[in-house]
């Protein structure tokens, strides 16, 4: 059974915030932000950050810091995805954690949400988008996905943009489908068969849309698929013993030095996530290489 990733309904109005934290979420609530914050963690410097303790705290100094930013800088145009995807996914998170603020008016808001649909399009119109059934875990392109994913839950309900935004959502829903449902069809018992390399690129993209889909409609992807289930034994397998990674599959392979260790993609706290299994973005390792810094005080990074 496929399970999508946005709703398909753009005309219902959604509870805000809803990317990756919410109200009641057991892992990245407010309530247990708010205590985190409390006890002096902090959310990253920078606009997803501000946006983020604007909300735990109320205090509207966080709040303009994040407006600010949104009104100096636009989203990017005609950049690599490679390395755009992560900035729409911080755009989206911001647009989303800092809508309910009286201060983002309704000119600043309709401007990002038309980038945000922009990018979304351009994406969408891609080769990598022409066969959604073409769409697997280990491909390069599961990265790019993020990019239209993210900004299609950050603009649910948003009335400038139904119209497109219903046009984008069956892709989208159908090439991550794909991707959960081919799992469990080439590995059923295991998780990555190829090799590590392939881990190192797609995983983190992965685990964070399999929590945008847990946050925003409650279902958890980690307990179904088994690439989530089994990724502790297959990086535990797939680690040689000296603490170098495996060549098995095409001998593409991460190496692993301390550089690596600090910035790769690669899930570095595999203890935790085979103790609690449905929380698998505790092992997205994004922030190190200062991309999605935000993912620091959510826990979800080595220590």
């Amino acid at each position: 059974m496929g399970l999508a990733i946005v709703n398909a309904n753009s005309e219902i109005v959604p509870r805000r915030p809803r990317l990756l934290v919410s109200g009641t979420d057991p892992f990245t609530g407010l309530a247990l932000l708010k205590m985190r914050f409390a006890s002096g963690m902090r959310p990253s410097d920078d606009m997803e950050g501000w946006a983020l303790s604007w909300q735990l705290t109320g205090d509207k100094h966080f709040a303009e810091r994040a407006i600010n930013a949104m009104q100096n800088a636009h989203l990017p145009k005609g950049s690599r995805p490679t390395r755009s995807w992560a900035d729409y996914v911080g755009w989206s998170l911001a647009f989303d954690w800092i809508f309910d603020y009286p201060g983002f008016d309704g000119n600043l808001r309709d401007r990002i949400a038309s980038e945000l649909m922009d990018g979304a399009s351009t994406m969408l119109a891609t080769a990598d988008f022409a066969d959604p059934s073409a769409f697997s875990y280990h491909n390069y392109a599961l990265r790019y996905l993020c990019l239209p994913a993210f900004a299609l839950a950050a603009l649910a309900g948003y009335t400038s943009c139904q119209n497109r935004c219903q046009s984008f959502q069956e892709k989208v829903k159908n090439c991550f489908t794909n991707v959960l449902e081919t799992t469990d069809f080439a590995t059923p018992d295991g998780s990555y068969h190829e090799s590590m390399d392939y881990m190192r690129i797609t995983w983190a993209s992965l685990t964070l849309l399999a929590e945008l889909q847990r946050t925003t409609t409650g279902i958890d992807p980690a307990r179904h698929y088994s690439i989530f289930r089994n990724i502790g034994n297959t990086y535990l397998y797939k680690l040689l013993p000296d603490g170098s990674p495996s060549r098995e599959g095409d001998n593409e392979y991460p190496i692993l030095d301390a550089a690596t260790h600090r910035s790769s993609d690669m899930p570095s706290i595999v203890s935790r996530t085979r103790l609690v299994p449905g929380y698998c973005a505790k092992a997205v390792s994004l922030s190190g290489n200062g991309r999605c810094r935000f993912l620091n005080f959510f826990g979800m990074t080595p220590r």
